[in-house]
């Protein structure tokens, strides 16, 4: 089908705004996450605030009408939205801020993407949507390989506040965010922390991966995950290198790449930076997972219902879910996260799609980071276009 997007944002798409709205939201919820301030120590990010203004705009003023498979997913989530309101309301919290995320991103969010932002997708608003996307994932690896040899070059990071990092975060991202690999940092580039970059990236990637053309750049944002030396976010990219032959029917010289730019890639990468800017590789080795190694312990203490207040999720999100909510939790859990995948899709591009909901469900074996801005957000946005009605034709 012939492309019909153009080489520039244009004015609004039908209906009035749909255009301008989809655009600053992808800017500040994909290129500038971070970007806004603190009230009780709850961030309040620009991004989040023009979802939440648009979505309210949007459900007031049109009738709302439904989407089958939307409203499949919505029903899906309902029973852990039962389990974690129950939760709440006998047992309280320990924790206002995780309560707060939990809320937003398990109550609020998917009822915007997947309630009333479906009836607004057109085919021309799909085509600039996915633009966007693309061009947006291109800029935070990007801007994200800067940052990191900018904090080698200079020693100090680069930091805009109430943009690039949270006001109150300013001039704390190096004891507050655990991206010290030995003395050399993370890269974060636009999220201030370098696993939450991954995650988030590593659910578009195979979508950003079918949409560019252009290997060159589909390399730099795979060199951006590895650069964030995070071994989860590499064993995200290596399952990535993976799946992804058995996704489409690709050449074996492709193939070949993939794997060769994957695990062999990832420890070439590390020698070379190691070589050239060294510090201790003793995080590859770290016995306790960091820190991660006592989670297991739930498996030997863990009830059909939890009775006790609520304080956060875990980085394994299964294991978090299982603490938090109990088995009963953690099945709806599941059922709500999977139930996507299920579904059939008319989207043209359902095989990238549901391979990043998969590669997040993956990796939540290891860190998820379920309630940090804007993870959930991302998968709620992933499912809103596996599931949307329109069909989109995109070729760079």
């Amino acid at each position: 089908m012939e492309n019909t997007y153009p080489k520039r944002l244009r004015s609004f798409a039908l209906p009035q705004g749909s255009k301008v709205a989809a655009t600053w939201l992808i800017l500040f919820l994909l290129c500038f996450p971070k970007g806004g301030i603190k009230l009780v120590g709850i961030p309040l990010t620009w991004g989040y605030l023009l979802l939440f203004t648009i979505g309210t705009f949007c459900w007031i003023t049109k009738p709302l009408v439904l989407q089958k498979n939307a409203f499949k997913c919505l029903l899906a989530l309902v029973p852990f939205q039962l389990i974690a309101f129950a939760t709440l309301f006998l047992y309280g919290t320990e924790n206002l801020g995780y309560s707060f995320s939990l809320f937003i991103h398990f109550f609020l969010i998917p009822w915007f993407f997947w309630g009333v932002f479906p009836q607004y997708l057109s085919q021309e608003l799909l085509n600039d949507i996915l633009e966007g996307a693309r061009r947006g994932v291109f800029f935070v690896a990007s801007f994200g390989i800067f940052l990191f040899l900018y904090k080698i070059a200079t020693g100090t990071f680069l930091e805009i506040p109430f943009l690039t990092i949270n006001y109150h975060d300013y001039k704390q991202l190096e004891t507050l965010k655990c991206i010290d690999r030995g003395g050399i940092f993370k890269l974060i580039s636009t999220y201030n922390n370098g696993n939450l970059y991954g995650i988030c990236i590593l659910m578009l990637l195979p979508l950003y991966q079918h949409l560019e053309k252009r290997l060159s750049k589909r390399l730099l944002v795979k060199l951006s995950l590895i650069l964030t030396l995070s071994r989860t976010i590499w064993l995200g990219l290596f399952l990535y290198e993976l799946l992804i032959p058995l996704t489409y029917k690709i050449s074996l010289l492709k193939k070949g790449i993939n794997i060769i730019f994957s695990l062999p890639g990832i420890g070439l990468s590390l020698l070379l930076l190691h070589r050239f800017f060294p510090f201790s590789l003793d995080f590859l080795l770290d016995r306790f997972l960091g820190n991660r190694l006592g989670q297991l312990e739930v498996l030997h203490d863990f009830q059909f219902f939890s009775t006790k207040p609520f304080q956060e999720v875990f980085e394994i999100i299964y294991l978090g879910i299982l603490k938090s909510f109990g088995v009963v939790g953690l099945l709806a859990f599941l059922l709500a996260m999977i139930y996507p995948l299920l579904l059939p899709s008319t989207s043209s591009f359902k095989a990238p799609l549901s391979l990043g909901l998969f590669l997040y469900l993956l990796i939540a074996l290891g860190d998820g980071a379920l309630l940090l801005i804007p993870v959930m957000c991302f998968y709620s946005f992933i499912v809103f276009l596996l599931h949307g009605t329109a069909k989109a034709s995109f070729t760079s």
